[in-house]
């Protein structure tokens, strides 16, 4: 080994009796070899507590095994921030128990944090590995090498499905992860679906990190993964979650700079909410969460999206018809559908008297989509109606 450092690989579990195993001989099979495992048991019921105890028993100088008191389920990020307190190495490195290392992914990366020792973090990209054993490289917006501090926020906060990184293809030092007092553990629940997103805010707010691009960890996608079982609705609301904790913690640390990014953060996600409100015809839920948004902001936000729900919302509940009508004009403004903005804004004039422009709004959404039946009966309908 002579002077490697060492590294602490971190694998929580609750109850991952079917995947464990390759997730632990996939760290046996690494290059790098001065390297420690903690295996942490979030309160497992079924097979895994065995397989981890024997592990750890069979190899004791490189296993360990944790659990909470009294064998409790205390979340995932109380699991991960147990194994960093235990964890002995130099750098930690996370790998759920569902997931799988490639075989040089420690050395990869170990070398990277000796060639810049200013760097916190480092991570690769990883396979999406879907279940009928398809793999697809996760699509990552961040350019290759190495960031300043802060600059991932900007970047997350702009993409955060396509700039974040998950847990398995992470390494950290262990006295900056320390530092900033590791997993956020108070995000549990549905909230958790983020919190291995909030501790790399906190990582890359006080260090610089690195993005290697080279695939080195497979995720599996599967149903039972906290994805698998999470519905739409509960992924946009933990990411709102997310974002309202965000804040917080700016505040806390004095960092007002990132303000406008995280209102449009918080508009993309309000957003997809009100589109899934909008689809579950809830329309007053959805009114109740665009009037929320818009109370922190003196004019409405520049999102054709936005815009479109908005004024659809309102034409829908029959209130502040005319904010409607501006509404549907900015949508269009901004770019979006137009065939939708003027079939909803035709239905609109015709809802409030004024047939001319309806009739304008709706020839040029026949001119757009000459097949689509509803625009068809709209305009018969006022043709009728004027005679």
């Amino acid at each position: 080994m002579g002077n490697e450092p060492r590294v602490s690989v971190v694998t929580i579990f609750l109850n991952e009796e079917k995947f464990i195993r390759e997730a632990v001989e996939s760290v046996f099979a690494q290059t790098y070899d001065n390297w420690e495992l903690l295996l942490v048991d979030d309160g497992s019921t079924d097979g895994s507590t065995d397989i981890a105890l024997r592990y750890s028993q069979q190899y004791p100088e490189k296993v360990r095994y944790l659990d909470h008191i009294d064998h409790r389920n205390q979340g995932a990020a109380a699991s991960r921030n147990l194994g960093i307190a235990q964890a002995r190495g130099e750098f930690v490195a996370f790998l759920d128990a569902d997931d799988v290392w490639l075989p040089g992914k420690l050395q990869r990366q170990v070398a990277i944090m000796e060639r810049h020792p200013d760097v916190g973090l480092v991570f690769n990209r990883m396979f999406f590995w879907y279940e009928d054993g398809n793999k697809v490289p996760k699509p990552i917006t961040l350019s290759p090498g190495m960031h300043p501090s802060r600059a991932w926020l900007t970047e997350v906060l702009a993409n955060l499905d396509h700039a974040s990184a998950g847990p398995s293809a992470v390494m950290v030092r262990k006295d900056l992860a320390i530092k900033v007092g590791g997993f956020e553990e108070s995000l549990k629940g549905v909230f958790q679906l983020f919190e291995d997103a909030a501790a790399w805010f906190k990582f890359g707010m006080n260090a610089p990190f690195y993005y290697d691009p080279e695939c080195m960890s497979l995720h599996r996608l599967h149903s039972s993964s906290c994805w698998g079982r999470s519905s739409p609705y509960e992924q946009i609301f933990a990411r709102l979650h997310l974002y309202s904790w965000l804040v917080k913690y700016l505040k806390r640390h004095d960092h007002g700079q990132f303000q406008s990014e995280l209102y449009s953060a918080k508009v993309r996600s309000h957003t997809a909410l009100m589109r899934y409100l909008v689809e579950m015809e809830q329309i007053e839920a959805a009114a109740a969460l665009m009037h929320s948004l818009e109370k922190q902001s003196p004019r409405p936000p520049e999102d054709a999206e936005w815009n479109y729900l908005a004024a659809f919302i309102l034409q829908q509940s029959q209130s502040r018809l005319a904010d409607a009508l501006s509404r549907y004009n900015l949508a269009l403004k901004y770019g979006f559908d137009e065939f939708w903005v003027r079939y909803n804004r035709g239905a609109l004039h015709a809802q409030m008297g004024n047939p001319d422009q309806a009739m304008v709004d709706l020839m040029r959404a026949v001119e757009l989509k000459p097949d689509h039946e509803g625009v068809k009966q709209m305009l018969k309908q006022i043709v009728t109606e004027e005679k």
